[in-house]
């Protein structure tokens, strides 16, 4: 079943753990939920650049949604109301989460990057945590202990997270 049409192109998509709500964004900056059951919008949100990561929360209750061109925001998936918004320097190439206040994020500068969600602030990692290489794709094992990041020259790089 179509739930909606954009448009622009779907740049990322997440399902709640639920199954309930599906969350998609565009590179028109537009980051719509929907209701599966009902197949209607829920809430949509305008960013002002292409979004290159949406993720649910695990409560399912809260959308974070990252730019290309720096904008990080958190926010809730019914009323649309903005809980956290980041406007950075870096150039958002993906996103996971960590926990529901850890965001980690990956950009065209090499840097890996861990974002509090609750307060707005960036957590300092090691100096290790640059590459020389742009950061396409970032994900976390099941149990939160290892970060694996992914370059756009094909390398795979691997951090233990404490």
């Amino acid at each position: 079943a179509e739930l909606c049409e954009h448009n622009t192109e779907i740049k990322s998509l997440d399902i709640s753990k639920n199954g309930k709500l599906v969350v998609s964004a565009t590179c028109g900056g537009q980051v719509t939920v929907h209701d599966v059951s009902s197949r209607k919008e829920q809430c949509s949100v305008e960013m002002s650049e292409s979004v290159s990561v949406v993720k649910f929360l695990s409560c399912g209750e809260k959308v974070v949604a990252c730019g290309i061109s720096g904008e990080l925001r958190v926010f809730g998936v019914v009323k649309c109301e903005t809980w956290i918004s980041i406007n950075s320097k870096y150039d958002f190439k993906c996103g996971c989460l960590h926990s529901d206040s850890i965001l980690a994020t990956g950009s065209a500068d090499g840097k890996l990057r861990l974002w509090n969600l609750h307060n707005g602030g960036e957590y300092h990692l090691e100096s290790n945590n640059s590459i020389e290489d742009t950061i396409t794709t970032v994900k976390f094992n099941n149990d939160k202990t290892v970060l694996a990041a992914g370059g756009g020259s094909g390398k795979l790089y691997i951090w233990d997270v404490q």
